[in-house]
């Protein structure tokens, strides 16, 4: 028997293994994103080859019976929160459009999963395109053209009819001859010839009862 530790002398004269035994507890619980109450379980083993393999033939024991007896259920995920926004937009002429007249107030309303602050833009948003939507705005021309053929200031109106076309007059700056055709609903009504200094510019033009506006430029505009 020589080598081996593990025995001891019984009666003096025969040998018998020594024996490790352990006792153990051990506690099983839900995983992340389920719940239940946890499990404790206690289990007893034995070794013959150290305390140590005792110890943990134990606790593995005791686990098995803990996990073995949890009962988990997934936990439900939570509703989302909606975030809600009321907001007022005031619209005012020579800001959100050229010319003058009375400003416009409008409210908007909105709503977000996200956040607070996306509700907030939200509502912001709409109220300033409801109001901007509503917005009149007059500009006052400083000069008007008659059709059929009338011209000023470096500006020549050529139309089909008594087509009004409004502009301010510029008394300097490039002289480049330009030149503009006006559409209407895909029908050519007016031709304006212009000196370069008025690209860019802002202008009206009045054709069957309704006022369009847009900026000179060489080339064509289409309303």
């Amino acid at each position: 028997m020589s080598g081996i530790t593990n025995f001891r002398p019984s009666g003096g004269a025969a040998y018998q293994p020594l024996e490790y035994t352990a006792t153990k507890s051990a506690t099983a619980t839900c995983p992340t994103g389920k719940t239940g109450a946890p499990v404790t379980r206690t289990a007893t083993k034995t070794s013959f080859l150290s305390q140590e393999e005792a110890d943990g033939l134990a606790y593995q024991a005791a686990l098995a019976e803990a996990t073995a007896a949890l009962v988990c259920t997934v936990v439900p995920a939570a509703a989302p929160v909606t975030y809600s926004a009321t907001k007022d937009y005031t619209a005012v002429c020579g800001t959100d459009k050229p010319g003058v007249g009375a400003s416009v107030t409008r409210t908007g309303t909105a709503s977000s999963t996200q956040h607070q602050a996306d509700a907030d833009t939200k509502a912001w948003q709409s109220a300033k395109a409801l109001a901007v939507a509503a917005l009149v705005c007059t500009i006052p021309w400083g000069r008007t053209l008659t059709g059929p053929s009338d011209s000023y200031d470096g500006v020549e109106l050529t139309s089909s009819g008594a087509q009004m076309f409004r502009y301010d007059p510029l008394s300097s700056g490039d002289s480049l001859p330009c030149s503009m055709d006006i559409s209407v609903g895909g029908t050519p009504v007016a031709n304006v010839v212009f000196l370069g200094r008025y690209v860019g510019k802002s202008f009206s033009f009045e054709h069957a009862g309704q006022t369009y506006t847009s900026t000179f430029i060489n080339g064509t505009v289409t309303f």
